[in-house]
């Protein structure tokens, strides 16, 4: 059950991934867009606890690669730095699980 929960998990992280935009995730301010890097240690500790969480929520979310932004877009997001997560145009840099948690909730 635990290979299946995970194997969800990463199905949905990596077609996320693939699907997200900077453009579609700037013009829909109401869908969560989370920013991370593939080496950050913050996104680590988050990120995967996250995605297995929810990895059956029906609503996506926007996942970018900060690494692949330009510095202008990175300050468009209010990125200062990984994980950062935005919804309603309020960037939050955080890495405390619990308000990242009550984030995807609202957002969800």
């Amino acid at each position: 059950m635990v290979a299946v929960i995970v194997c969800f998990a990463a199905i949905r992280w990596n077609r996320e991934v693939k699907s997200s935009t900077y453009a579609e995730a700037i013009n829909n301010p109401d869908k969560l867009t989370i920013l991370y890097r593939p080496i950050c240690p913050r996104c680590h500790r988050t990120l995967p606890r996250l995605f297995l969480e929810h990895c059956l929520d029906s609503k996506g979310e926007y996942l970018l690669n900060a690494n692949k932004l330009s510095k202008k877009q990175l300050d468009n997001l209010e990125c200062r730095v990984t994980p950062t997560f935005r919804y309603k145009n309020v960037s939050y840099n955080i890495d405390d699980y619990q308000r990242i948690d009550k984030i995807w909730i609202d957002s969800h």
